[in-house]
């Protein structure tokens, strides 16, 4: 909490408080994404949620990461082999 406060602040005091926000906002979609995933592989069940995200430069990879400057072109899925197993048999 003293952290995150730390880091509000200093945001709002470069004017990225919006960027924080949103980023915050995305940070939790992907967390209950996982989570449900989570529970669902617990259960059994090939069921998954998955995040389709726009390729625009905001969601470029970090320089150093696979795929940055490339976002475009960029051929990488990330699923669990559960789905890519269920995709197979289903095919």
């Amino acid at each position: 909490a003293w952290l995150e406060a730390r880091l509000r602040r200093a945001a709002a005091a470069v004017g990225w408080a919006g960027g924080l926000r949103r980023a915050e906002r995305r940070a939790r979609l992907e967390q209950r994404v996982e989570d449900y995933n989570a529970l669902q592989k617990s259960k059994g069940t090939f069921h998954r949620a998955v995040l389709v995200l726009p390729l625009t430069p905001e969601f470029d990879p970090p320089r150093g990461q696979p795929g940055h400057g490339r976002v475009q072109f960029s051929d990488r899925v990330s699923a669990s082999r559960s789905v890519g197993a269920e995709l197979t048999r289903r095919g």
